[in-house]
């Protein structure tokens, strides 16, 4: 995340964009690979790499959609011979969340970013579930930021496709510091990826500048509040200064 209080905030006006991004014998991996298999309760199936790019694969009918991760911008989708299921790891995500991808881009101190948003709309619980799932899965780091204001919640999902900080999530918290209306409640969840060379756990923990930014948030005296980063497939809750602050922090960031 990157450490707000030296961006000089005339620098973040920035423009969000939006792109409009017969035979018996059992088919080979190949073959089903160029014809996957026709079942009657098919989804949206999008392909994701593990530098967090989003891809529409195929077109399907029911309520939900698919996102498979696939091995590098080329990778395939793997598919049992015999069963015709899928072999990647996938997850089930609700329809038009992907399909509703925003492209964002921002500038501050110099540096451009890009990035997307995903919108989960009142379902925490399944931005949530994705957010693990491309923590787990990916190589860069993800926000997932969930408000309330007048008893009414959003959640998003958000990354800069970098690994050492995630960007558009922390500005739309510094937006919604400064809302003008009661904030009842601000959940920020972000990831610290792990490269597979790095040791179990090594950026498990809050850097300082993960709470310097907790704690702009905490002197708002919001009703609920919760920091929690994911690494290696767990979280570890920073909300409280009390158990986290820069004397046990990591100065790595």
């Amino acid at each position: 995340m990157p450490n707000l209080t030296i961006i000089n905030w005339t620098m973040l006006l920035f423009s969000f964009f939006l792109f409009d991004s017969k035979s018996n014998k059992s088919p080979t991996v190949s073959e089903l690979e160029k014809n996957p298999p026709s079942y009657s309760l098919l989804l949206h199936d999008y392909k994701i790499n593990d530098n967090g790019h989003i891809k529409l694969f195929q077109r399907t009918n029911d309520n939900f959609d698919r996102l498979i991760l696939i091995e590098g911008k080329k990778g395939k989708i793997h598919y049992n011979p015999t069963k015709g299921s899928i072999l990647n790891p996938y997850i089930k995500v609700k329809k038009d969340v992907l399909g509703g991808i925003m492209h964002l881009e921002g500038q501050a101190n110099g540096q451009h970013y890009k990035g997307i948003k995903l919108n989960f709309r009142e379902d925490f619980d399944a931005a949530k579930t994705l957010f693990d799932f491309l923590a787990d899965h990916t190589s860069i780091e993800w926000s997932l930021l969930s408000f309330g204001i007048n008893k009414q919640t959003r959640s998003f999902l958000y990354t800069s496709f970098r690994s050492n900080l995630e960007y558009f999530g922390s500005i739309k918290v510094h937006h919604i510091l400064n809302y003008p209306e009661t904030v009842d409640s601000l959940k920020h969840y972000h990831n610290h990826p792990r490269m597979l060379n790095e040791a179990l756990g090594k950026y498990a923990f809050p850097s300082n500048s993960d709470l310097e930014f907790r704690n702009k948030v905490l002197a708002k005296n919001f009703s609920i509040v919760e920091f929690l980063i994911r690494t290696d497939g767990f979280y570890i809750d920073y909300t409280d200064p009390q158990q986290w602050n820069k004397t046990n922090g990591e100065d790595w960031m």
